[in-house]
């Protein structure tokens, strides 16, 4: 049992960086964003009063109205606009960003793909190590045998029942967050191109793809 864990967990911290453990931690139990309903009426609401008042107008909202740590990255977008920067530049940087969101989730999910795929292996290595080592000549041979497959069993269930799903999470995250994202994305670049309302609401009703409010 000892060799179960403790070779589980060395492999995944020679595998992996420790801030990436503690980050992937991290994102499994924080709460994602998942309101995107709202996000959708708030880049409506800048889109009209950009219309009505002119860019600059979303300045002093900004100013006004100081945005979240979560939402960085749509001052960023709309500070690109109030600047003048051409749309298709506006694009490149932020799917750019897109990009590097979507592989460090993937970097994180990988932290538990890989804890699910070695833990089996040191399982079984536990289980021979009780079955040649520990008790090489037990009295009790039933006893023995359930002692020596303890470490199988507690891998299969640690593969299974914790870093499968620990996994699942962190991609379900990562569509979440990148839905979010995306969503900025379209709306910022229709800002900046001064697309009427309908137009932009059918952008995010495409980029939620009639999820509704929640995903």
């Amino acid at each position: 049992m000892i060799l179960f864990a403790a070779g589980t967990l060395a492999s995944i911290l020679l595998a992996f960086p420790f801030r990436d453990i503690l980050k992937s931690l991290g994102l499994i139990f924080s709460r994602p964003d998942k309101n995107h309903a709202a996000k959708a009426a708030r880049l409506l609401a800048l889109a009209d009063l950009a219309r009505t008042s002119g860019a600059f107008a979303l300045e002093e909202a900004l100013d006004h109205t100081p945005l979240s740590w979560r939402e960085a990255f749509l001052r960023k977008g709309l500070t690109f606009v109030v600047e003048g920067v051409e749309a298709r530049t506006i694009r490149e940087i932020m799917e750019l960003e897109l990009a590097s969101l979507a592989r460090r989730h993937e970097r994180l999910r990988k932290v538990w793909d890989f804890a699910g795929f070695i833990a089996p292996a040191w399982g079984f290595a536990g289980t021979l190590f009780e079955l040649l080592v520990a008790v090489p000549n037990p009295a009790d041979k039933s006893a023995a045998a359930r002692l020596a497959l303890t470490p199988a069993l507690c891998a299969t269930v640690f593969a299974h029942l914790i870093a499968a799903p620990a996994a699942v999470r962190i991609q379900l995250r990562c569509d979440t967050d990148m839905t979010g994202q995306k969503l900025i994305l379209e709306g910022v670049l229709a800002i900046e191109s001064h697309e009427a309302r309908a137009v932009l609401e059918e952008r995010l009703k495409a980029v939620l793809g009639g999820s509704g409010s929640r995903r």
